[in-house]
């Protein structure tokens, strides 16, 4: 999507492989920027747009940018925050999602074959975090760990509003982390998502660990296949 598109330097890129965090991310960063918005999933884009709902409408947005998207690495974005998450996290995030919402009906066992595979939308995970946490890069970049921003949260968007330049009072970075729980993002979905009705609520837990519900060979599998990558981004077997 973004390749049809004219980007700036100006812009803001907010990256991550599916279900990682950037959505959430998302909110309070708009939060951080305009506190005093009321912000959720109808007014969220008219802001912070994601490119797969905008789409070629982004051209209309005023510069900079915020931009939303899970692009794979792109030399072409020069202001980049990446979210990753543990891998074994986002595999059944990403199961109950695509259960959810586009009526997947295979079980963990066969999804966790296709993702490996890259038989997903957005394609390998390894290859998507591989490519924007170690190529070689121009950008001006960020890279955040989801288990990080969720353990220490302030702290975190502190990283960020010094990465985007902007004054932020701790008090502001305080309420953006209370404000867009996990309570609230279920709210949200179950108020302004259309997947609501189809058994979406937001997630699987909104905090880490959700691998857990991993069998012992599926773990084993996962990390055969991506052991290596997630030891460099400081990911353990057990």
């Amino acid at each position: 999507m973004l390749s049809e598109i004219k980007l700036y330097e100006s812009d803001f890129h907010l990256v991550s492989y599916p279900r990682s965090g950037s959505s959430w991310l998302r909110y309070m960063l708009a939060h951080m920027l305009y506190p005093g918005r009321e912000w959720n999933l109808q007014t969220i884009n008219s802001f912070f747009p994601d490119i797969y709902v905008v789409g070629l409408n982004l051209a209309s947005y005023c510069r900079p940018r915020f931009i939303k998207s899970h692009s794979a690495y792109d030399p072409r974005l020069k202001k980049v925050v990446y979210v990753y998450r543990d891998v074994r996290d986002v595999i059944v995030s990403y199961h109950n999602h695509e259960k959810t919402v586009n009526a997947y009906s295979k079980g963990l066992d066969e999804f966790v074959r296709e993702f490996k595979r890259g038989e997903v939308m957005f394609g390998s995970w390894k290859d998507h975090v591989e490519g924007w946490l170690f190529s070689e890069r121009t950008q001006s970049f960020l890279g955040l760990k989801y288990e990080t921003l969720c353990s220490d949260t302030v702290s975190t968007l502190k990283l960020l509003a010094d990465f985007i330049e902007i004054n932020c009072s701790v008090s502001i970075l305080k309420e953006a982390a209370e404000k867009f729980s996990f309570q609230w993002r279920k709210k949200d979905v179950k108020n302004f998502s259309a997947h609501y009705k189809k058994g979406y609520r937001g997630g699987v837990a909104g905090v880490p660990g959700a691998g857990r519900l991993l069998s012992g060979k599926q773990l084993e599998t996962v990390w055969e296949w991506a052991g290596e990558t997630m030891e460099k981004l400081g990911y353990y077997r057990t």
